[in-house]
C-alpha cells in the first residue's frame, strides 16, 4: 500500500520502524525541524531514521503541499503539530490520526501530562478518522493500558509509542482486507475536555499541595518540561521504564 506518514520524533520513530519491518514502508515522511534532542527518552531524530531507510523527508508546509498532489492509499498521523487542510486529508481514501488518549477524553495536545495529573487509572491509543473537528472523527480502533503508580510522562510516552506501532500494522491489515468498521465517538461530558498547554504557571508546585498531589504533578512533568519548585526546575530521573524512578534532581 502507498502510505504517507505525518509524525514527530518519538511516536513517529516507533511507527516508522514497525511499518518498515512489516513491509509497508511509507513513501514519504512529513515532520518538523526539531530544536534539540528528544527530551523524554533516548531517540533518534525522526528524519534521521527515515533517511536510514531511504525514505524521502519533507517539512511542514512543503510536505503538506506535496501530499496534496500525491495518489496514495493511506495517511497516518502519528503526532503532528499542525492541523491539516481538507486537500491533504482527501489525498487518500483513508486518513487516520493515532491519538494518545481514550477519546473522547483528553482531546488536543499533551494528553500524557493530563492523564497522570488528573489521576486517571488508564489511558491508551485511539485510531480515528480525521475530520475538521479536532480529534473528533469516528473511531476505527482503541486500545488501553493501565497507568502505573510510578508513571512519569516519559515512561508513559514510551509505552504509548509501542502501542501505537502495533496498532499501525493492525490498521494496514484492516484496510488491505477491506474490513474497516467505524464507531462514532460517544457525546458526553468528556467530549468537551480539550487539553490545554503546559505553561510555567501550570508547572509550579504549590507548597500547600498534599504530598500525594505534589508527587503526581512532579511525575506528570518529568522528565520534561520539569516542575517548578520555588522557581527552580525539578525532574524525576529514570530510565523511562515502569517502576524505575532513580532520583529527584534540581536542574
Amino acid at each position: 500500500m502507498r502510505i504517507v506518514m505525518f509524525g514527530l520524533t518519538g511516536f513517529g520513530n516507533k511507527v516508522l520502524r514497525a511499518l518498515v519491518a512489516s513491509g509497508n514502508t511509507p513513501e514519504l515522511i512529513v515532520t518538523r525541524h526539531e530544536k534539540g534532542d528528544f527530551p523524554y527518552y533516548a531517540e533518534n531524530n525522526l528524519a534521521k531514521d527515515a533517511r536510514l531507510f531511504g525514505i524521502n523527508v519533507l517539512y511542514e508546509e512543503e510536505g503538506e503541499e506535496k501530499v496534496g498532489q500525491m495518489n496514495i492509499d493511506l495517511i497516518f498521523i502519528c503526532t503532528y503539530h499542525r492541523l491539516l487542510s481538507g486537500g491533504v486529508i482527501k489525498a487518500a481514501p483513508y486518513c487516520f490520526n493515532f491519538h494518545p488518549s481514550l477519546l473522547p477524553k483528553y482531546k488536543g495536545s499533551n494528553p500524557y501530562y493530563w492523564t497522570i495529573r488528573n489521576k486517571e487509572v488508564k489511558t491508551g491509543i485511539t485510531v480515528h478518522q480525521v475530520t475538521k473537528d479536532i480529534d473528533g472523527g469516528d473511531i476505527l480502533l482503541q486500545e488501553s493500558l493501565i497507568i502505573s503508580p510510578t508513571e512519569t510522562q516519559g515512561s508513559l510516552r514510551r509505552r504509548l509509542a509501542d502501542m501505537m506501532a502495533v496498532l499501525s500494522i493492525d490498521v494496514v491489515k484492516i484496510i488491505q482486507n477491506d474490513e474497516p468498521v467505524f464507531q462514532p465517538q460517544v457525546k458526553n461530558s468528556d467530549s468537551s475536555y480539550l487539553c490545554k498547554s503546559i505553561d510555567d504557571e501550570e508547572r509550579k508546585i504549590d507548597m500547600e499541595l498534599s504530598f500525594e498531589d505534589a508527587w503526581i504533578k512532579l511525575r506528570a512533568l518529568s522528565p520534561w518540561p520539569g516542575a517548578l519548585i520555588q522557581d527552580k526546575p525539578w525532574v524525576i530521573r529514570n530510565s523511562c521504564k515502569e517502576g524505575e524512578i532513580r532520583s529527584l534532581d534540581c536542574l
